[in-house]
């Protein structure tokens, strides 16, 4: 019978390292992988979010339960960081609009540019689904220091809601904004007159 080893052990011996070095390194490079999807996520785990529920504007919103909460009015809440300096977000309810959502958006922007320093655009934009416009900007403190914000609008009939996140621009991508924008539910009824 033929045998490719010809039953020399040396040639055995270096056909045999031939092929374990590449199983060898295959497995090796699937440790990795594997060990950082069994030992640690790959990305920052999601928060438990606390809802908040505003019957009057027939809205929910999740927030981390270590924020506080401050209702100007049913209509402006504020949730804020244990930084509040640092990032919080606000849900405002503006009644009897009768101007288009983008309209409205870049009156809430001339609005910040009135109250903040330094006011850029960053980016403005109709949306589809939940939201019916996005709009993020830049600005800088009076004390210097640069931040970011993003505001959703959404327009039922005569009501709109915005939902606007605010955090330092540096780490503004820590925060669990988007966790909180996802969480955001109205009411299956129409808002009453």
């Amino acid at each position: 019978m033929f045998s490719v080893f010809d039953d020399d052990p040396l040639k055995r011996s270096a056909l045999k390292k031939f092929l374990l070095l590449p199983l060898l390194a295959a497995v090796l490079l699937l440790i990795p992988t594997t060990a950082c999807s069994v030992f640690g996520p790959s990305s920052p785990p999601q928060p438990i979010l606390t809802t908040y529920i505003n019957d009057q504007y027939g809205y929910s919103v999740g927030h981390p339960k270590d924020w506080q909460m401050t209702e100007e009015s049913k209509k402006e809440v504020y949730f804020l960081s244990l930084d509040p300096e640092k990032g919080y977000f606000s849900v405002g309810v503006l009644e009897n609009a009768t101007l288009p959502i983008s309209e409205i958006a870049k009156r809430w922007l001339v609005a910040v540019s009135q109250m903040q320093d330094d006011v850029v655009l960053v980016d403005t934009v109709k949306m589809e689904g939940l939201w019916d416009w996005y709009l993020s900007y830049d600005y800088v403190t009076k004390w210097g220091e640069d931040f970011h914000a993003e505001s959703f609008f959404k327009q039922i009939g005569t009501r709109v809601y915005r939902i606007e996140t605010v955090g330092e621009k540096a780490s503004f991508s820590n925060y669990p904004f988007s966790a909180i924008i996802s969480s955001f539910k109205l009411s299956t009824e129409q808002p009453t007159k």
